[in-house]
């Protein structure tokens, strides 16, 4: 997934009247909170004490929560100073309020929105584990995980994403099209007397909901792509796109993963 200015986290109301949310933080793939010099915005604000600009703050001790009466789903978002690229969100609601279903969604001018990815979520031991792997708890004021619910929520897409949360057990995020499958091809541009390998933006679709997967670029002295860690259940559409923009884009339908050796 590349990098956009706009990112959005898009969930609907849990158990009590309003969504009360401590802190939220977009990470990049070295697991920084990037969440900073930006602009936040929401569906609903409740007012007083619960603004949005204490969302992103990051401090677990001031409080946004969304407006009551409101319909669901709600949503939150982050204008960054520049385009980043989000791998993974760390939602910290306040006890009792939480959200669900949360889904992300990213837009390059806050008009024309993404198709909502679907976020796996995990909570108890598992939070403490991920959060001391990926070194963020300093941020947040130091805040004992157990004393509240936590939430960790993981992209599906670039995926698959594996963390380590020891060396034998691992725990994979992407639990709609992850698997042990692997597609394979190359990218080529019309020469004569051949074609000549080029490099060019590839992006995996699942064939039947047209969600996207995954995406890759292609190596821009063979040609050759690879996407790893697919189910092989499910058949998918491999979207092909010339990086110098000089062709038109170029499909490949009902793709069905091989194992990988």
């Amino acid at each position: 997934m590349a990098a956009h200015l706009y990112w959005r986290l898009t969930f609907d109301r849990g158990p009590a009247s309003t969504v009360d949310l401590r802190e939220v933080g977009f990470f990049d793939a070295a697991g920084v909170d990037v969440s900073v010099g930006g602009v936040a915005a929401a569906s609903s604000e409740y007012g007083g004490a619960y603004l949005i600009a204490n969302l992103f703050d990051k401090n677990t001790s001031t409080l946004y929560a969304t407006a009551s009466g409101v319909a669901y789903p709600q949503w939150v978002q982050y204008r960054f100073a520049s385009p980043v690229d989000v791998y993974r969100v760390r939602c910290y609601p306040n006890s009792g309020y939480y959200p669900t279903n949360p889904r992300l969604s990213f837009s390059d001018d806050g008009v024309a929105w993404s198709a909502l990815v679907p976020l796996v979520e995990f909570s108890g031991g598992l939070v403490s584990a991920l959060d001391t792997m990926l070194g963020v708890s300093a941020p947040y004021g130091g805040v004992a995980l157990g004393t509240s619910r936590a939430t960790w929520a993981f992209r599906s897409v670039p995926g698959p994403l594996k963390l380590s949360v020891d060396p034998k057990h691992r725990s994979v995020a992407d639990m709609e099209y992850g698997g042990f499958g692997r597609i394979v091809g190359t990218t080529k541009t019309k020469a004569v007397p051949s074609n000549l390998p080029t490099k060019a933006r590839v992006v995996l679709i699942h064939q039947r909901s047209k969600l996207p997967v995954r995406e890759v670029w292609s190596d821009p002295a063979t040609g050759d792509f690879a996407f790893d860690g697919i189910d092989t259940r499910q058949e998918f559409l491999a979207l092909a796109e010339d990086a110098a923009g000089n062709f038109r884009p170029v499909a490949a339908s009902r793709l069905v993963p091989e194992v990988a050796p």
